[in-house]
């Protein structure tokens, strides 16, 4: 049976020492075989679209249904985690290329375990989800700057004492579809990867944004303290990047280039225009209206199923958040701790 549970049983660590950075020496985790796979995360993705090819079919690919849930904030003892994961509906869904994946939790690592163009930031934030026995995981980049409006609806509630479990730990009402939005996720990259935890089970689909979100020190610092308390003083949690493997790892469009796609005497347009006279000469005018008719007739089809799933998605996150307004958390009682 696959384990999904990110927060070892057993004994496994991130540094050899308090003070040191994470460690691949530190990182062999041989209990878990999986752990030396050729499919692992993380990774270092190579902005450049010669190395990192744009792929069209990804764009639009993200779809949030998000839902307001009751959640726990505890510390895993490897990490902050928002929910104690497995499926839960009534926390809402992602679609991912047309596929339903429910959300199960939202944990964080310091600093980013992902690299881009060989940099590392200050922090990373893992959603993970689930289809069936399919996970994919949504991950986001932070870098030092003005303190993050979102996180601090509910960063307070993680223990900074190094106080471990979700029995007993702080609840509320958490948000996700307020942050993450169809514009916020427009723009990422893409990979077939691993959980980047023991028992780093491969075949999981990764998406990481190409959006990059503020966090500040005194956020940065609540983490690190809380991770000091529970890894005997260890303050960071990030794998170190593993190898690709011959992996092709691929991206949505780039804004500038889709905009430029756009505009008049683009090559995309170029393009465009030839195949259509192609079409014209040599099959006849009428060969070229009915292949007219039959795009427009694809894409109402597509416009119309892609409207009936945002109008029931939205249907469910207002239902749910009349439920939520009816039925308080069990700790939370004043409207001021509503996310």
């Amino acid at each position: 049976r696959r384990v999904r549970r990110l927060a070892s049983d057993g004994h496994w660590v991130y540094a050899l020492a308090p003070g040191e950075d994470a460690s691949a020496a530190a990182q062999q985790w041989s209990s878990y075989p999986d752990c030396s796979g050729h499919q692992q995360s993380p990774i270092d993705i190579q902005s450049d679209i010669t190395q990192t090819p744009v792929v069209p079919a990804l764009d639009d690919g993200l779809r949030p249904a998000y839902l307001p849930a009751h959640a726990k904030f505890w510390n895993t003892g490897h990490s902050f985690q928002a929910f104690e994961g497995g499926v839960d509906p009534s926390r809402g869904r992602l679609h991912v290329r047309g596929r339903a994946y429910d959300f199960e939790q939202l944990h964080f690592h310091v600093p980013s375990e992902n690299l881009l163009d060989g940099r590392r930031y200050a922090m990373e934030a893992h959603l993970v989800h689930s289809s069936g026995p399919s996970l994919a995981v949504l991950a986001i980049l932070f870098e030092v700057g003005a303190c993050n409006a979102f996180l601090d609806k509910f960063w307070e509630r993680f223990p900074d004492d190094g106080t471990t479990g979700a029995e007993g730990a702080a609840k509320g009402v958490l948000d996700v579809g307020e942050w993450l939005t169809d514009a916020t996720l427009a723009e990422y990259y893409h990979w077939t990867g691993s959980l980047t935890t023991p028992p780093c089970t491969e075949g999981v689909d990764w998406q990481l944004l190409k959006r990059v979100e503020p966090v500040c020190d005194r956020q940065l610092e609540r983490l690190r303290s809380g991770l000091a308390g529970s890894q005997h003083g260890v303050t960071v949690n990030n794998r170190v990047v593993q190898p690709t493997n011959g992996r092709i790892v691929s991206q949505t469009t780039p804004a500038a280039t889709a905009a430029d796609a756009r505009a008049d005497g683009s090559p995309a347009s170029d393009a465009v225009a030839a195949a259509g006279w192609v079409v014209a000469t040599n099959f006849g005018q009428l060969v070229g209206d009915a292949i007219l008719l039959f795009t427009v007739v694809i894409l109402m089809y597509g416009a119309a199923r892609y409207v009936a799933q945002r109008v029931d998605d939205s249907r469910r996150r207002r239902m749910r958040m009349a439920e939520m307004a009816e039925t308080p958390s069990e700790t939370l009682s004043d409207a001021e701790d509503y996310m």
